[in-house]
């Protein structure tokens, strides 16, 4: 199976490719990679992850416009997980798209 997962370098993100590779799935992972926490540790994480021939990531933004155009090859996808967000409900109620 393909699946495209958002928010693949956070930690449940991270970990459910981990899993699904390990079963032999295909993964496109996408994030934006912001610095909300440690830009480091998500490398850490797309680092273990690159290592399964499987793995497809992508940096890029999930609010950005016409972004189903910019993923590789969509029309190929079984699955979308959508995992990517933000952390604090106050900030969610004043920038709601960024959420």
């Amino acid at each position: 199976m393909r699946i495209l997962i958002t928010g693949i370098a956070g930690f449940i993100g991270y970990s459910l490719a981990k899993a699904l590779l390990s079963e032999g799935h295909d993964i496109i992972g996408l994030d934006n990679l912001n610095p909300f926490y440690s830009v480091r540790l998500k490398q850490k994480r797309l680092a273990e992850l690159e290592k399964y021939s499987g793995f497809e990531f992508q940096a890029m933004d999930i609010t950005s416009p016409n972004i189903a155009d910019s993923i590789n090859s969509p029309e190929r996808l079984d699955r979308i997980i959508h995992l990517a967000g933000h952390a604090g409900v106050r900030r969610s109620l004043e920038e709601p798209q960024a959420y």
